[in-house]
């Protein structure tokens, strides 16, 4: 499996309109929309990331230039350290998070 992420997304682009861009290059496992103008999109087969990334980076869809690329294990982390605090309430200050030991 292989995850790649979407960027600047318009607000009205639908998660079908993604749908039925994607599923060219393989088949999709999961596909979420965020409300950021982002969508975390996984294939099946690690092939179809790499060509969703080779057609699809920098092509307008719903009227904004895409920006696609593999989601690195960086992007992950970074998402958890914003993610999990906010979920949890525990954001003591700017750079300070509550160890809970989850």
């Amino acid at each position: 499996m292989c995850r790649i992420v979407i960027e600047n997304l318009d607000q009205n682009c639908s998660k079908s309109s993604l749908e039925t861009v994607f599923k060219q290059f393989g088949e999709i496992s999961t596909l979420s929309v965020r409300v950021n103008g982002t969508a975390l999109l996984k294939y099946s087969v690690p092939d179809a990331a790499h060509l969703a990334i080779q057609r699809m980076n920098m092509v307008p869809l719903c009227g904004c230039c895409l920006c696609v690329s593999i989601i690195s294990s960086l992007y992950l982390d970074q998402l958890a350290s914003l993610i999990l605090p906010l979920c949890c309430g525990l954001v003591i200050g700017e750079t300070d998070v509550l160890d809970v030991g989850l």
